[in-house]
């Protein structure tokens, strides 16, 4: 969407300043009309970024926000999708319509730094907010509007701020009806084995929330990183199974995180 706004924007001034400023002479008329649309496009390419970085300027990573504010979400959004196209990657979504209508607990495998972006942007429709790593969120422009969208800062270190991040994952999704998603490997996998050991523990929001379960996982997004020139890349995403909470209540972490395992591998494997 973004990228469609700048090229309007860009065609417009590029027109007018041909029109009036530009002499009509064959090829060289051709070239300024080119060279001018180019210009404007960068130069609206960065009057937003510095509208978007003042505007989340606005946003105190020191207050905690209850609520999701529908104005920094949009425009985070729509910010993952330009990020997404500029990447020069495809994502292929299945299994999308097992999606319930009410809020979920999303569980996925983690390779790459774009994989919650990816599925944020591609399940829009359902909020969704990860919880991801507190330095995350003191990330430049991105981490303001992660912050004021209600995505949960954890410290792997502090136990107890651990749990208050599970008292809130379930407020939201009770509360705010937001679905709340997390990699249960606790970070990026950067080895050649399918999986992470898991920390089980996170499961402890779906369990306490008594939500659906949404097991997924992504294919080939380690590749985004390892390509020569960003050339084309396509990335699957599926949603392999939704998991009501009658079907694991009353399990353990480790048993529930089992069997969300054997899942993702089971997939993964194919």
């Amino acid at each position: 969407m973004l990228e469609i706004i700048f090229v309007i924007l860009s065609l417009a001034a590029t027109t007018l300043s041909a029109v009036f400023w530009i002499p009509y002479n064959g090829f060289i008329y051709i070239l300024y009309y080119i060279l001018l649309f180019i210009g404007y496009y960068v130069v609206a390419f960065l009057i937003f970024a510095i509208l978007f970085g003042l505007i989340g300027r606005t946003v105190s990573l020191k207050k905690e926000y209850k609520k999701v504010n529908r104005f920094f979400r949009f425009l985070m959004e729509a910010v993952m999708g330009f990020v997404i196209r500029a990447m020069h990657v495809k994502v292929h979504v299945s299994g999308r319509e097992l999606l319930p209508d009410e809020p979920f607990f999303l569980v996925q495998n983690h390779r790459h730094g774009l994989d919650p972006i990816m599925t944020v942007h591609c399940f829009r429709k359902h909020k969704i907010a990860f919880v991801t790593k507190k330095e995350n969120l003191r990330a430049p422009f991105a981490g303001r509007y992660m912050h004021r969208s209600c995505y949960l800062a954890l410290d792997r270190e502090d136990p107890v701020q651990a749990l208050g991040v599970i008292k809130e994952a379930v407020r939201l999704i009770h509360e705010e009806k937001l679905s709340i998603g997390i990699f249960p490997e606790g970070t990026r996998n950067k080895t050649t084995e399918p999986l992470l050991d898991f920390k089980d523990g996170c499961l402890k929001i779906a369990l306490r929330a008594k939500c659906p379960l949404v097991v997924t996982v992504l294919k080939n997004s380690r590749a985004i990183g390892k390509r020569p020139h960003l050339r084309p890349l396509h990335v699957d995403l599926k949603v392999i199974k939704v998991i009501p909470y009658e079907e694991y209540k009353g399990m353990k972490t480790t048993e529930l995180g089992n069997i969300i395992k054997e899942l993702m591998l089971e997939e993964l494997k194919k």
